[in-house]
C-alpha cells in the first residue's frame, strides 16, 4: 500500500471537545494482548519499522498514570463514556507497580513481564497521577492506602537538605533499589520537582495532609536550590529533559494556586517570562531536549506551559489567558494526529505491534515541530503513548477554564464555543468573526480581551436596551443583563506576521487574531498551516 505524504495535513485548531474525544480513542486501543494487555509506550509512525514497543522503565507505571489522569478527567469534564475494562486494566497495572513492600513504583521485566524490584525516580509523578485519579474519580481505597505508604517512603529517604535520595539506607531498609533513565544527570526537576503537582492533586482529591506537606517541603528545596526569583534557566541545574522543567513549573503553579500564595506564583511567572525562553517559544512549542539540534518538540511540555498560563490567568496575572489561547490554537490543537494518511494500517494479527496502526492511533499527541509533524523528509515520526495522556489531561483543564464562575461573576477566559446551564458562547473563530453570548440565567458577565482588541475595533450590540458595558484592565464587563439576553460582538481581527528566533533559526507565523493563518513551512511535508510563500504567489 502506497503511503501519501501531503504538504499539509487536516487539523483541528478550534474545537476543544473534539480534541479531547479523539484523544481518548488511542488510550483505549493501544494495548498488547499477548502480554496481559500491557499498554504500549514507544511508537514509530514512519521509518523502516513502524509500530509500537514496550519499555521496562515506563510501561507499567508511566503510561497507566498518564492515561488514568487523562481518561478519568475527560469523563468528569465532558461526560465521555469510557470502556471500564480499560480503567480496570490500568488500575491493575498501578497496583502491580506498587506490589513490592518498598512502596515505590517498580519497573517491569520485558522477558517475564513481571515487576522488577527497582524504581525509576522519573516515574514518581506519573505513579502519583494514577493514584490521585483512582481516588478522586473511583473512590479507590487501595489507591489511597498505596498513596499513604508511597508518600511516607519518599519523605523518609529524600534528603531535604542535600536533595539526594538516600539509596543505601533505602536498600537496607526495604530491599528495593532505584535507578534513573531520563536526562544526562539526575537533577531535582527530573525526579522530585515534577512530583509536586500530583501531590497537590492528591491533596485536593482526598484531603491527604501528608501529600500537601511533602509538596511544600519539595517546593522549599526547589526555591532554595533550583528556581531563583529572576526565573533563570541553567541546564546544569534543571537538566536537559525539558518536560521535567515545564512539569516542575506547572507543579509549583498548582501549589501556589491551592495555597493562595502569590510569592510562589510570582516566581513561576518570572520563569515563564525569562528562563522558559531558553527552551520554548511563546506560542507553545518547546524543544524536547535542551541539547537537540533539530525541531522536535513534545506536547507534554506544551500542555504544562498552557496549564501554567491558565493558573496565572485565573490569579489575575495579565496576558496569560491570551497566551494560553494562542498556545491552544497555534500549536497544541493543530499538532494532534487526526490525518493518518501517512501511516500504514495493516490487517496483521491483533497481537502484532503494527496491528491497524493508523486507525488505532488517531487522536494521538507526540513530538511536533512548530510547523508540522515532520522535521525533514524520511525523518522518523514518533508519537510515544504516554504523551497522548499528557495532552488530553491538559486539554481537560482548558475545557474547564474556558468559562469560569466565581462569586456570581461569569468570566469568559478563552474564546472557544461553550455551553452550560448559565451561558452559551459562540466563538468568533468559527462564526465569521462574531462572538455571540446567550445569558441563560441572570449574571454579570465579563469577556477577556486580547491585546489587539480595542474599543474602536469592536462592534457591540445587545437585545436589551437597559444592558450596558464597560472596559477595564483588559476585560469587557456587561451589566444589567436579564435571562435570555443575547450579546453580539463583531471583531476586526488583524493580520500580523511575527518572527520567532530560536537559537540559530527563526520561525515565521502569520496571525489572525490569536489563531495562525499561515506559516513559513519551508517546503516541508505534513504541515499544519497554509504556506506563507504559496499565499504570497497567489
Amino acid at each position: 500500500m502506497a503511503i501519501h505524504y501531503p504538504n499539509k495535513v487536516n487539523v483541528n485548531a478550534a474545537d476543544l471537545e473534539l480534541a479531547i474525544r479523539q484523544g481518548c480513542h488511542p488510550m483505549q486501543q493501544q494495548f498488547d494482548p499477548q502480554h496481559d494487555d500491557l499498554p504500549y509506550f514507544g511508537n514509530m509512525m514512519s521509518g523502516p519499522e513502524p509500530g509500537n514497543t514496550h519499555f521496562t522503565n515506563y510501561s507499567i507505571s508511566h503510561v497507566p498514570g498518564r492515561w488514568l489522569n487523562a481518561l478519568l478527567n475527560a469523563e468528569d469534564a465532558l461526560g465521555i463514556p469510557l470502556d471500564e475494562s480499560v480503567i480496570d486494566n490500568l488500575a491493575r497495572c498501578t497496583y502491580k507497580a506498587f506490589s513490592h513492600p518498598m512502596s515505590m513504583p517498580q519497573l517491569i521485566d520485558l522477558h517475564t513481564f513481571e515487576p522488577v524490584q527497582t524504581s525509576d525516580l522519573h516515574n514518581l509523578r506519573e505513579a502519583a497521577h494514577a493514584l490521585y485519579a483512582l481516588i478522586k474519580y473511583r473512590n479507590d481505597a487501595q489507591a489511597l492506602d498505596i498513596s499513604k505508604r508511597f508518600i511516607k517512603t519518599v519523605s523518609k529517604y529524600f534528603n531535604f537538605t542535600t536533595g539526594e535520595w538516600e539509596e543505601e539506607r533505602f536498600h537496607l531498609d526495604t530491599g528495593g533499589s532505584t535507578t534513573f533513565t531520563c536526562g544526562e544527570v539526575r537533577t531535582f526537576p527530573i525526579s522530585f520537582g515534577r512530583f509536586i503537582g500530583p501531590l497537590v492533586k492528591l491533596y485536593k482529591a482526598c484531603g491527604l495532609e501528608e501529600a500537601l506537606v511533602l509538596a511544600i517541603r519539595l517546593k522549599d528545596y526547589a526555591f532554595a536550590n533550583v528556581i531563583n526569583e529572576r526565573g533563570d534557566y541553567d541546564v546544569r541545574v534543571f537538566g536537559d529533559h525539558t518536560h521535567s522543567t515545564t512539569a516542575m513549573i506547572s507543579s509549583l503553579a498548582q501549589l501556589g494556586e491551592v495555597l493562595g500564595d502569590r510569592s510562589i506564583l510570582d516566581r513561576v511567572s518570572a520563569f515563564m517570562e525569562n528562563g522558559l525562553r531558553e527552551i520554548a517559544l511563546e506560542f507553545g512549542w518547546c524543544i524536547e531536549s535542551y541539547h537537540r539540534k533539530d525541531h522536535w518538540g513534545e506536547i507534554n511540555n506544551t500542555s504544562d506551559m498552557m496549564e501554567t498560563c491558565l493558573i496565572l490567568g485565573k490569579a489575575g496575572y495579565a496576558g496569560y489567558f491570551q497566551q494560553a489561547e494562542r498556545i491552544l490554537r497555534s500549536h497544541f490543537l493543530p499538532s494532534q494526529l487526526l490525518d493518518t494518511c501517512f501511516i500504514p494500517d495493516s490487517d496483521c494479527p491483533d497481537h502484532d505491534y503494527r496491528h491497524k496502526l493508523a486507525s488505532r492511533s488517531k487522536g494521538a499527541f507526540g513530538f511536533p515541530c512548530p510547523y508540522g509533524h515532520e522535521y525533514e523528509k524520511d525523518y522518523v515520526i514518533s508519537f510515544n503513548w504516554d504523551i497522548v495522556g499528557g495532552g488530553v489531561g491538559g486539554l481537560c483543564e482548558a475545557y474547564r477554564d474556558k468559562v469560569t464562575k466565581k462569586d456570581g461573576l461569569i468570566s469568559i477566559n478563552l474564546h472557544f464555543d461553550h455551553s452550560d446551564a448559565d451561558i452559551e458562547v459562540q466563538s468568533p473563530y468559527t462564526h465569521q468573526d462574531v462572538m455571540e453570548i446567550l445569558v441563560k440565567r441572570k449574571h454579570p458577565v465579563r469577556l477577556r480581551l486580547s491585546d489587539w482588541m480595542e474599543a474602536g475595533s469592536m462592534t457591540i450590540s445587545t437585545d436589551n436596551a437597559d444592558a450596558a458595558y464597560l472596559i477595564s484592565d483588559g476585560w469587557l464587563y456587561f451589566h444589567g443583563l436579564e435571562d435570555g439576553d443575547r450579546i453580539r460582538i463583531r471583531f476586526r481581527m488583524p493580520l500580523e506576521t511575527k518572527h520567532y528566533p530560536f537559537r540559530e533559526e527563526a520561525f515565521t507565523f502569520q496571525w489572525r487574531g490569536d489563531a495562525v493563518a499561515a506559516a513559513d513551512n519551508k517546503g516541508r511535508r505534513l504541515c499544519y498551516f497554509d504556506d506563507l510563500a504559496e499565499i504570497a504567489q497567489q
